[in-house]
């Protein structure tokens, strides 16, 4: 089978879709191959994340970063959506520790900040692109 290849550039988005994205690119019996071109943020870095080989232009910028909600609703239902998201957001660290070169401590440092980076510099020694173009 020929390697399928995805340029992924995003601002991020839905976490719902993008899950679904990444489902179908990791469970691909045929090899997918991520490219990274410009932005990976947020979710756009999940997807680029998801390939069986990445890789990206020097200058493609990648954003980890925790997820953005806002609730209005009961006081109880807020609670159960916030108890969502934490497990959400466990979902998406594990997704990221187990596919890239980022430990859970590192993980744990960087969570609550906008973690910026170049391909070219940490996005290839923590292993989130195999390769530079």
């Amino acid at each position: 089978r020929k390697t399928i290849q995805i340029y992924v550039t995003s601002n991020g988005g839905d976490v719902v879709a993008g899950f679904s994205a990444i489902d179908a690119i990791k469970s691909s019996k045929t090899k997918v191959e991520t490219i990274g071109v410009g932005s990976c943020v947020s979710m756009g870095a999940l997807l680029l994340i998801s390939g069986h080989y990445r890789k990206a232009y020097p200058n493609t910028i990648i954003l980890i970063h925790d997820g953005s909600m806002s609730v209005q609703s009961t006081s109880k239902k807020a609670k159960n959506t916030m108890n969502f998201y934490d497990r959400l957001d466990n979902r998406i660290k594990k997704f990221v520790v187990e596919n890239t070169n980022i430990s859970e401590e590192l993980y744990a440092e960087k969570e609550d900040e906008e973690w910026y980076m170049f391909a070219n510099d940490e996005g290839l020694s923590l292993g989130i692109v195999h390769e530079i173009i």
